[in-house]
């Protein structure tokens, strides 16, 4: 395959429910046998847990503080996959969930030299923890229209070339905590390739209230743009 899944995550003791949401990731990835194209990117802070497991590449960043610093994971886990002679990244949320292994098999017919981002799926809803619980324990689900729509340029997870982000020079590590790191990454590639939206849609799981907001993100994107 010439693309390469991303995993960035930072483990706390605090969040059962993202740590859960990152293994039934993990688990979904290796049950339609692409372990093998994924790199888990761990962050590793003073009060971090840690991750370990032979069966999937794992790369440790440290850090001083307890932001988390998503934009520098990502950065990693693209020049993992580069120089293994990967065309194209996938980055996925360890909250999102969605049809990994159909996006990965559209993304085999692009061309990386034609193309800059891929939106893997049109949407995600928000899903409450019971909707969460039944997806996590393989049960269908229904939304309803008071069920949360996010329509992001680029939120939960997108793919893109790794060419084309050699030549934006990665994504801006300025970004640290929750937040617009990856508005700026899709604004600034779709400034300079052409973007795609795949059909589909995705789920977010249900986790706890802990985003770490920075203003000073917001602050840095509006200087940018």
């Amino acid at each position: 395959m010439q693309t390469g899944i991303i995993i960035p995550v930072l483990l706390r003791k605090e969040t059962p429910l993202r740590t859960q949401n990152f293994l039934h990731t993990l688990n979904a990835i290796e049950g339609v046998g692409l372990k093998d194209h994924c790199v888990v990117v761990l962050q590793k802070t003073p009060t971090s847990i840690q991750f370990n497991d032979d069966l999937f590449n794992v790369i440790n960043i440290e850090t001083e503080d307890e932001l988390i610093h998503k934009s520098k994971l990502v950065n990693e886990g693209v020049r993992y996959h580069s120089k293994r002679g990967k065309k194209f990244a996938l980055m996925i949320d360890s909250d999102i969930h969605f049809r990994i292994l159909d996006v990965m098999n559209r993304m085999e017919s692009e061309d990386a030299s034609q193309i800059g981002g891929i939106k893997p799926f049109q949407w995600f809803f928000r899903l409450d923890p019971e909707q969460s619980a039944k997806v996590k324990s393989g049960e269908s689900i229904s939304v309803s229209s008071s069920t949360e729509k996010v329509d992001y340029p680029a939120a939960g997870a997108w793919g893109f070339s790794i060419e084309a982000w050699s030549d934006l020079g990665g994504m801006d590590e300025g970004y640290t905590g929750w937040g617009w790191e990856d508005c700026d990454f899709s604004v600034r590639m779709r400034s300079q390739r052409p973007w795609k939206n795949y059909p589909g849609v995705g789920f977010h799981l249900d986790h706890e209230n802990d985003r770490q907001f920075n203003d000073a993100n917001l602050t840095l994107f509006n200087k940018s743009f």
